[in-house]
């Protein structure tokens, strides 16, 4: 249970010390005046992402060079501060020297309107859903996603300087990295998929007499990645 939320500079907050006694908290205001930045801010320290934006820019007040947001629980405190040099999370005053150390030791669950992109958005949006609540209790799908984007960064800058003369020899490697990489999160996705259906076997029921199920389909099965990849060297 969070005890106690600190924010410096988060959005339109300079400061706020909030301290929580009760399991269940209202927060109540006139519109504008930075309820949702307070759940916001909750969730961007349990992943240090943010459910609003994809420009973490916009999270620090204006004309401030950092925003800073501390959590205390009844186990744990947290401090994650943001500004132009990137990220510095610490969990009990220690230092993560890398953000995946510190992504999932304080797990959330966040509602949103935001949230109906997931029924009427694109696919991105509910990969990166699927993403961003499962790295949260998976360190190795969170190693396994960090491998896959560092190495769709080196071969998608490659494959900008390649030209048809030049030895593939680098480029095939990174190929085969990605094909090997892309298709562990595609597992790992469906069986994520498959354990949260499993929980709505038995919690569903009690609030509905119909069945519901989750049906993870991706874009491309094993072979159409593995063509992918291929036709995008050619």
């Amino acid at each position: 249970m969070i005890q106690k939320l600190t924010l410096k500079n988060f959005r339109n907050h300079q400061f706020i010390d909030l301290e929580f006694k009760k399991p269940f908290v209202y927060i109540y205001g006139d519109n504008g005046t930075g309820k949702t930045s307070i759940l916001e801010s909750i969730y961007f320290c349990a992943t240090t992402k943010s459910h609003r934006t994809n420009d973490e820019r916009e999270l620090i007040k204006r004309n401030e060079p950092f925003t800073q947001v501390k959590i205390v629980t009844d186990e744990n405190k947290y401090d994650l501060v943001l500004s132009k040099h990137g990220k510095r999370a610490s969990i009990d005053s220690i230092e993560k020297r890398k953000i995946s150390d510190y992504i999932g030791h304080l797990r959330v669950v966040m509602f949103a309107p935001e949230d109906l992109d997931l029924i009427k958005g694109s696919p991105l949006n509910r990969r990166q859903f699927l993403d961003l609540e499962w790295m949260q209790l998976s360190k190795g799908y969170l190693k396994q996603l960090n491998t896959y984007k560092n190495v769709l960064k080196q071969r998608n800058s490659l494959l900008k300087k390649v030209s048809i003369d030049d030895d593939f020899t680098f480029l095939n490697i990174l190929g085969d990295q990605l094909y090997d990489s892309g298709i562990e999160m595609i597992n790992q996705r469906a069986s994520f998929i498959d354990e949260i259906n499993q929980h709505l076997k038995d919690i569903y029921p009690l609030f509905s007499k119909h069945q519901v199920k989750l049906v993870y389909k991706p874009d491309v099965d094993e072979k159409g990645f593995k063509q992918h990849l291929q036709k995008q060297q050619k």
